[in-house]
């Protein structure tokens, strides 16, 4: 669509590049269409051209090096489905190959590791993640990433089409809504996901098209979105590997473009006082840093009990979400001692439930690997 094509993926590659390494204490990584920054969970670097340490002076010790992951999840809040391109630099232009990634896309919260980017040297080249969006597994699994890449990044002759939008109907009507949307993220550098790192990608916004307006909108995307001018971002922070024995490692990542800022706790649903995870989570921040590394498994996954949402310091809660349920959206059954995760928090605005073509809170816990 033109208003994806036209959303400042550029942009935002051009000032990731030069805020690479000077994030300070946010979690961001990048904005499309405004920039961002890149994150650390856990290092010791503040190198410039590095991923920033966001252990901010905490645990000791030289962070292990370890395989290449890349965790993709999906935040899209105007999608119900996604998968992933990977566009690679190409002389004057961009060059993607292979299938969108996962077969068949990711549910609204869920999550897939990558080992290897198909057709991508990470170690050399500049990256550009593509976000291809439907309600229809099948549609995402027929998408082909040369035909994402063509269409999302280069210049289009005329008006911008979404896939497979058909015309109008004879009496001269709306077009259908498409069945396959396509955006942009901005530009991760060449060594961005190299270098043995654990990286967790989360796209979040919102795609876009003429049929996703609401009264609501900037309160479902963030502000500043219109139909024709997407918030399709991403956050991406670098996870730690660095573990204490008989203890789980716990952050939270506020991964939304219009969810204000929140403290995030475990509950056990009696009369136990809430373990507090995160006590201020800024819109993209990744807290605490390094991760709370305090108690075992036992002491926060209590049966039946939830992570719950809700404004800093006050006893209300915007949402909550069963262990269960968020583990499971992230690959898990249970937390496990000497392990580290992250809570991804996705969604809307607080007290904005789920519409007609937006999804509501989610919330997911990913284990480091």
């Amino acid at each position: 669509m033109s208003g994806v094509r036209g959303g400042g993926w550029w942009l935002g590659a051009a000032l990731l590049g030069l805020v690479l390494g000077c994030a300070e204490e946010r979690g961001v990584v990048g904005v499309a269409g405004s920039g961002g920054s890149l994150a650390d969970a856990g290092g010791s670097g503040g190198a410039a051209g590095a991923l920033q340490d966001a252990a901010a002076g905490g645990a000791a010790g030289a962070e292990p090096v370890g395989d290449d992951v890349l965790s993709l999840v999906h935040g899209v809040v105007d999608a119900p489905r996604i998968a992933f391109c990977f566009a690679r630099r190409d002389g004057a232009g961009w060059a993607a190959q292979g299938a969108a990634l996962p077969a068949g896309g990711l549910a609204s919260g869920t999550g897939v590791s990558l080992r290897e980017l198909p057709g991508v040297d990470p170690t050399r080249d500049d990256v550009v993640p593509l976000v291809v969006a439907s309600a229809s597994a099948n549609a995402l699994s027929l998408q082909r990433c040369e035909d994402v890449a063509r269409q999302v990044l280069e210049p289009p002759a005329g008006p911008g089409r979404d896939a497979e939008a058909p015309d109008g109907g004879d009496g001269g009507g709306p077009a259908e809504p498409p069945l396959v949307r396509h955006g942009a993220l901005p530009v991760l550098p060449a060594g961005s996901l190299s270098g043995g790192r654990s990286v967790l990608l989360v796209a979040i916004g919102c795609v876009g098209g003429a049929d996703h307006t609401d009264p609501q909108e900037e309160a479902v995307c963030g502000a500043g979105y219109r139909p024709d001018a997407p918030s399709l971002s991403l956050a991406l922070v670098r996870r730690t590997r660095r573990v204490v024995a008989g203890a789980v490692g716990l952050q939270a990542l506020n991964a939304s473009t219009a969810l204000d800022a929140f403290e995030l706790a475990s509950e056990a649903g009696h009369d136990e006082e809430p373990r507090l995870i995160a006590p201020a989570l800024e819109r993209g921040v990744l807290a605490p840093r390094p991760p709370r590394s305090d108690a075992p498994a036992a002491l926060w996954q209590w049966t039946g009990g939830s992570l719950a949402v809700g404004p800093r310091g006050g006893k209300s809660r915007w949402f909550t979400e069963r262990w269960s349920t968020a583990l499971e959206r992230g690959g898990a059954t249970e937390l496990r001692d000497g392990t580290n995760y992250v809570v991804v928090v996705t969604g809307p605005r607080a007290g904005v439930a789920a519409g007609p073509w937006w999804s509501g809170p989610r919330l997911s816990v990913f284990a480091t690997e």
